[in-house]
Parts: structure tokens; sequence; C-alpha cells
């Protein structure tokens, strides 16, 4: 999410470097970003944390109220940072101590918060925290972490991603997720050519990872070019908003699974427009409400494969 002033980030010895003319400037129109997405979002503090005087003294070092929702945190931090940079180290809150995650209970874990960490990464920390809750399916808190694989350099355009996330209801299912529509959506809607992680995040007492998976999103996006041809956009989003949502017809989740096989290689165009023109007439038997949209974008996504 930082771009504006950086040339770069990476990681050197265990810390992150930022390098750039102004890299201070990118940070904090990231961080405004972030306090501009999450609308009402907060912190899942515990009890200790909220009264702590550690929390206390980084709502006092940005100027914003106890009470505030996370927005304000990152919006007048983003315009306050060089008074955030001097306010030195406090210790870290429960949801950053890793010993508390689910995968602290396996053999040899080194995942330990050990001291204090200043203030600054502490907002950055929340900043990533409550910006991947924003694709959560429900209210007992599964989320989708995309971690990718290499450098990278992302701007804005993961705020155009989440709001049309948000837009469109997307819901992922809680079983294991549907790996191939969450893949294809990622690689129309995210301007990102780094192979990335996928990951599905279970929100409770502790934090588990109920899944993960590899996406390559640049050959996924390369695959979908050479398999549509003229204006299949927008047919494919409404087919994968209905794929990814929990009421989701089971002919879309076939179809989006049988181009998932296409565009790497694995199916060959013409049985995926075969089965998308069958599975569309068996749907206009029984057409109605919502579902029209999907029938047609099935239809309209199979007349437009590209069959040589």
């Amino acid at each position: 999410m930082v771009s504006t002033g950086v040339d770069g980030i990476a990681e050197d010895r265990g810390e992150i470097v930022v390098e750039g003319p102004d890299p201070m400037l990118g940070i904090g129109e990231a961080l405004e970003l972030v306090g501009e997405l999450i609308d009402n979002e907060r912190l899942p503090l515990t009890g200790n944390d909220k009264t702590s005087k550690h929390y206390k003294r980084i709502m006092e070092c940005v100027g914003s109220p106890l009470d505030a929702p996370s927005s304000d945190l990152f919006v007048k931090a983003s315009k306050n940072l060089s008074n955030v940079v001097e306010c030195g180290d406090v210790e870290p809150l429960a949801l950053m101590k890793t010993e508390f995650y689910e995968e602290s209970r396996t053999p040899h874990f080194q995942g330990e918060v050990e001291g204090k960490v200043n203030v600054l990464g502490t907002i950055l920390t929340f900043a990533g925290y409550v910006t991947w809750r924003l694709g959560r399916s429900s209210r007992e808190g599964f989320s989708v972490v995309v971690t990718p694989l290499t450098p990278w350099t992302m701007g804005s355009g993961i705020g155009d991603v989440i709001v049309n996330y948000k837009r469109n209801k997307v819901k992922l299912p809680e079983s294991a997720g549907i790996p191939w529509a969450f893949s294809l959506w990622l690689a129309v809607h995210l301007p990102l050519d780094s192979p990335v992680m996928v990951y599905h995040v279970k929100e409770g007492q502790r934090i588990s990872v109920s899944g993960g998976y590899f996406s390559d999103l640049k050959r996924i996006r390369e695959g979908l070019n050479k398999t549509f041809t003229g204006n299949w956009e927008n047919y494919l989003e409404d087919v994968l908003r209905y794929s990814l949502s929990k009421d989701s017809p089971k002919e879309a989740i076939t179809f989006v699974q049988k181009l998932y096989e296409t565009v790497n290689g694995a199916l060959r165009k013409e049985e995926l427009a075969f089965r998308g023109l069958r599975d569309y007439a068996g749907l206009i038997a029984r057409e109605s409400g919502e579902e029209n949209v999907v029938v047609r974008a099935i239809g309209r996504l199979a007349s437009l494969i590209s069959v040589e």
C-alpha cells in the first residue's frame, strides 16, 4: 500500500528497510488510506489491552481519544508521523503476540514477541491487521490473508480491491473456501504480478489457519486473455461473485472450477465451452430472481470462449 515517495521495501536481517526520496510521505498516505477503508472496523483488543497504559500512550501519541474508532487512529497518525516516530517503545498488545496464535502449540515454534516495539511499528501492525480483516465472511471472524511471495509495489490498488469486494458482498464459504474462484477474483482485481499464498484464517480465542494455497495471478490473467474474446470481464465478475457466496448455484461453482483448470492448461477450451453451454441450458429451466444474472453470465462467457 506504500507507493508515493518509496522506491523499494525489503527485508534485511530481520528488519524491514524502506528506501526512497520520502518514505515517511508514503507511509503516511498508506495509513490514511487504511483509515478511509476500514469504516467502523475496530481493533480486536482484549480488556487488558484497552485499559493498559501502553494503549493509552499510543492513542495519546497520535492525538486520538481512547474510545475513538480505529479509522481515527490511522488518519491522525498519518498526519503526525514525525511525532509518532519520537514516541518511543511500548509493550506489544495481545494481537501482536504470536504466542497466542494456534500455531504456537506446534513443536519448536519460534514466534514469541520479546521486549518492546516502537509506536510506529505497532500502528503499522494494527493497519495490516484491520485491513486483512475486511474480507471476513461472518461475525465469527473467518478471514483471508493474501501474502505476495516476491517484492512488489501495490499503490492504492488494494483499496479498489477491498471496496469492490465489500460492494459486491462477496462471502467466502467457511468450509475450505473455493480456491479457484477466489484466485480468479484476485487475478481480475488485484494489480499484482507476484505469485501469492492465500490463507484462510479463523479468529476466536486463538487465531488458526484453516487452509492455504499458492496462486500465480499473472499466469491466471494471461490464461483468461487467451481463453476469451470480446468483453468478457463483467460476465466473469458476475459468475465469480455468485461462486463466492454461500448460496451460489452449483452450476456457477462447477463452471468456475473448470475455467480455473482451463486457464492453467489442464482442460481444453472446447470442453469448457461445452460444459458452460450445457450448464446454461440446464439453468434456463429454473431461471428466477437474482440467479437470472449468473445464468446469463455463464451463457455469455461460454459463447465468448475463443475456440479455434
